[in-house]
């Protein structure tokens, strides 16, 4: 407590210094050819003081910014000040950072996701927006020096992308995203007001709807329809009640749901905070996101502080980089968080739908390899043989419960217990 007390004093501190202070990296805008949006892009890039062009041989971490909604890659000048800051008081090694462009028409607002509307940005951002950064820049070009974050919309598709993405990214850090997207009865109110509070409500963009504006940029990323009026299919109908269809769209890209694919052994550190008086009451989504990874057991970090959905911002970032360093300077930052020492390690996401085993025996093959699974009552529900290496085992078709299992090789025992939720 008393460091990250110390920290948030220096970053206000920081702020006060004027930016010719000291040597400052650079800014620039680069543009690329995208495969996935079939346009070109532009990037912002900030490089530190230290980076050398005709010196491949010094290299560095890379952090990905994702900017918010109606905002763009040019929104947040401030956050150059607080790298150099940061990075002259020796609080974290110098990094790379670069922001990507996120708008997407007629909404301003991608969420960095595959939508008939928009394009496929989670493509974009996933693999051409980083591929031509390591071709472009002297960067550290593996998992374990790449990190994403993101405010509001960005928070949202950093979250979303580190999840899915988990080969590309050691962490990720979320800042006020609407990381529950399925939690619209908070909005409702507030979308009820917009739209002169009587029903029934014909839903439509315009001047003065800040709320529903940004109901119609997230349905042009979750239930986009070209053959609508707006090209979406709002998640409400004319009485303001959910549309359970649409609503099931907007599922599939929710971040409480794609945390079920979150594999244990990927070592992702995850942090991620909320405002309490953030105006789109987006910390009961957030604290949503923080029970989720709890009944999954994910390890990952959660605040909330005193500040709306962007006054906190400069602090919540200066913490997130210095996060950041703390996984790029590990020396074991790619090893499974669950190593056991054992032959086998067994990864049991509970909300999973597959139970990964893994062998880590560096010998000659073993004989009679095999797992079995009991239910509470020691009925076995499955036996399977097992290779050597990575085996996932589908767990589609067991019921939510605890479950345990048996794992043999040769005259070798593993034995332990897992839960599956659903």
């Amino acid at each position: 407590m008393k460091s990250i007390i110390y920290l948030v004093f220096l970053e206000a501190l920081f702020l006060l210094i004027p930016p010719d202070a000291h040597a400052a990296g650079t800014v620039d805008d680069y543009r690329f050819f995208s495969k996935a949006l079939n346009r070109e892009m532009t990037c912002r890039v900030y490089l530190p003081e230290v980076y050398e062009p005709n010196n491949p041989e010094k290299r560095f971490p890379v952090v990905y910014f994702l900017h918010g909604a109606s905002l763009g890659y040019d929104s947040y000048d401030l956050i150059y000040a607080i790298l150099d800051n940061l990075i002259a008081f020796k609080l974290i090694k110098p990094v790379i950072l670069v922001l990507p462009d996120g708008l997407a028409p007629p909404y301003n607002g991608s969420y960095y996701t595959n939508s008939a509307l928009y394009g496929n940005y989670e493509d974009y951002i996933s693999y051409d927006l980083i591929s031509f950064i390591d071709s472009a820049f002297h960067t550290k070009n593996e998992r374990s020096k790449r990190a994403i974050m993101g405010a509001s919309m960005g928070g949202y598709g950093a979250l979303k992308l580190a999840f899915k993405h988990q080969d590309l990214f050691i962490g990720v850090a979320g800042h006020s995203g609407p990381v529950n997207i399925n939690m619209m009865d908070i909005f409702i109110p507030d979308l009820i007001a917009e739209d002169g509070g009587t029903a029934p409500f014909h839903w439509s963009p315009g001047p003065g709807k800040s709320l529903t504006n940004l109901t119609f940029s997230m349905a042009g990323a979750f239930s986009p329809n070209l053959n609508n009026l707006y090209q979406v299919d709002f998640p409400l109908d004319s009485l303001a009640k959910p549309i359970p269809e649409v609503m099931e769209r907007w599922k599939t890209e929710n971040v409480c749901e794609i945390a079920r694919i979150y594999h244990p052994g990927s070592n992702l550190g995850i942090n991620f905070d909320c405002g309490i008086a953030d105006e789109y009451h987006l910390y009961y989504q957030n604290r949503s996101l923080a029970d989720t990874l709890t009944k999954y057991n994910i390890p990952f970090k959660y605040e909330e502080y005193a500040g709306t959905h962007t006054s906190g911002l400069p602090v919540r970032v200066s913490l997130s980089f210095v996060y950041f360093d703390l996984l790029f300077q590990a020396d074991d930052a790619s090893v499974p968080l669950l190593q056991t020492g054992s032959k086998w390690n067994v990864f049991p996401n509970p909300a999973s739908n597959t139970l990964t085993v893994c062998n880590n025996h560096t010998g000659p093959s073993l004989n009679k390899q095999n797992i079995q699974i009991a239910d509470a009552t020691g009925r076995v529900v499955l036996n399977q043989i097992l290779i050597d290496g990575m085996n996932n085992i589908n767990i589609t078709d067991l019921p939510e419960g605890l479950y345990f299992f048996k794992i043999q090789c040769d005259n070798i025992i593993q034995t332990g217990k897992t839960m599956i939720v659903r």
